[in-house]
């Protein structure tokens, strides 16, 4: 994780991990269409009783993204930027989470890509 987050090693996303989190968002969608799911179907924190429009669903996702996203302050450090990047996809990779598959390619692109400032 140093290693990639210094750019000092590349990062490759592997292939099983792709099926597997493709496997994943198929089950979690399945899963969706049968019963509330916490912070899919449903609100999260003290909205988790409202149920999502079933027609903006595929917003819900943005929109709880960009609720959490906000932060003040000075910027962090590329080097911890990124470190928090690999973390998070190591921890989407392991497709537990429903995400799909094109989230963890958007992250290793990111990660790949030239400077954030």
């Amino acid at each position: 994780m140093v290693r990639v987050a210094r750019r000092r090693a590349s990062l490759e996303l592997d292939s099983k991990a792709l099926e597997q989190a493709g496997h994943a968002y198929e089950v979690a969608r399945d899963s969706e269409t049968k019963r509330a799911v916490y912070g899919r179907t449903t609100g999260v924190g003290a909205n988790r009783h409202e149920v999502v429009d079933p027609h903006g669903a595929d917003q819900h996702g943005l929109r709880l993204l960009r609720s959490h996203a906000g932060t003040t302050g000075d910027l962090s450090d590329e080097d911890l930027v990124r470190a928090t990047l690999v973390i998070r996809l190591n921890q989407l990779a392991a497709a537990g989470s429903g995400v799909h598959p094109r989230l963890l390619t958007a992250l290793a692109t990111a990660l790949r890509s030239a400077r954030y400032r």
